[in-house]
């Protein structure tokens, strides 16, 4: 008996120190649930912008005829990480576009939550859905955008962190392919 005691004993150790691996299987289980999916946040309309306010933002893929700006006031990150800024575009004969957006940094992707009226108020997209930002053609300046608004590691950036994108391009890390 007692060159079984040994044993014994190392049984019983074991069997204490695992049994808490296994005592309780559906809480293992909830440690390895499914993240929850993503949920935007609701998104509040900033204060029209004012002309001292805005960044020009020199877009490549743009035609030549229009001029892009971002609102610096209105540059914002969500919980949901969601980037929501300003967008003025003005053409050549002086007419104006607002526009309140959005960017999801890693998915490439844009929704327009509100325009500008003439009236300086913003008017709210009825149906708002997240698109994905076009390569070419007059909507390809949110790629650009987006060059300014999220990190390499396709997080967005803090709002200090993307006016300063924006008044210093020239510092830019480029990313090679």
């Amino acid at each position: 008996m007692s060159k079984q005691l040994p044993g014994i004993a190392l049984a019983l150790f074991v069997t204490a120190v695992t049994s808490p691996l296994f005592a309780a299987p559906d809480k293992f289980e909830y440690d390895f649930d499914e993240p929850k999916p993503w949920q935007e946040t609701e998104k509040a309309l900033p204060a029209y912008p004012r002309d001292e306010d805005l960044l020009p933002i020199n877009v490549q893929t743009a035609n030549a005829d229009f001029k892009f700006f971002i609102d610096s006031k209105t540059i914002a990150v969500t919980e949901d990480d969601v980037v929501t800024y300003t967008t003025v575009i003005t053409s050549s004969s002086g007419a104006k576009n607002v526009l309140r957006e959005g960017l999801r940094c890693g998915f490439a992707q844009y929704k327009l939550y509100a325009y500008g009226t003439a009236d300086q108020n913003f008017y709210a997209n009825k149906v708002p859905e997240w698109q994905s930002i076009p390569k070419n053609g007059t909507n390809s300046y949110r790629k650009e955008l987006a060059h300014y608004m999220c990190g390499e590691n396709l997080l967005p950036l803090k709002p200090k962190q993307i006016v300063d994108r924006i008044r210093y391009p020239e510092h830019i890390p480029t990313v090679s392919n």
